[in-house]
């Protein structure tokens, strides 16, 4: 199950984490967490959208406004239309997962990227999760909330990677 009730804080200082164990990987008794030029971050909103569309930078059509590239379909995410009220297991709605592999980028949890929305309110952008609807969890929509809010259905996702190549997981 993803990793829920975190603050932005929280997942910015856990990507810190991973980064500093993976700096000091080189010591007797560290674990490798990350690739040896790997490093640890919260996706900036055009990542994750770029990801959420299959590497399309064009913004889809509304139909197609999916990770599985077609119509909502509720077999496909961990959404309010699916009644479940909880996250689920990250692979249980694999059929929904973009062409590439990757999982729950519309439904599941909210998760928090990089991006600041508003500089004087500390805003950051976030995906939409289980407690949403089929027209929230879009790819092109995007929410906010400030970055010490904790929410049973606020999450995040890591990307990892050398300076100019990502890798989800």
């Amino acid at each position: 199950l993803p990793v829920v009730g975190v603050s932005w804080y929280e997942a910015d200082a856990y990507c810190a984490w991973l980064n500093h164990t993976a700096s000091h990987a080189h010591l007797p008794g560290r674990a490798h967490y990350l690739p040896a030029d790997g490093r640890a971050q919260l996706p900036d909103r055009e990542e994750w959208m770029l990801s959420a569309r299959n590497g399309s930078e064009q913004a889809p059509d509304k139909a197609v406004d999916y990770p599985w590239g077609g119509f909502f379909d509720p077999a496909l995410a961990n959404t309010s239309e699916s009644n479940l009220g909880q996250p689920t297991p990250v692979d249980m709605y694999a059929d929904g997962a973009t062409p590439a592999g990757v999982y729950d980028l519309v439904g599941n949890v909210s998760e928090w990227t990089s991006d600041q929305y508003d500089l004087y309110e500390l805003y950051w952008y976030m995906s939409a999760g289980w407690s949403d609807d089929a027209n929230r969890v879009r790819v092109s929509v995007a929410d906010w909330d400030y970055p010490d809010e904790r929410h049973d259905y606020y999450g995040f996702r890591v990307v990892v990677g050398a300076v100019a190549h990502h890798h989800w997981v």
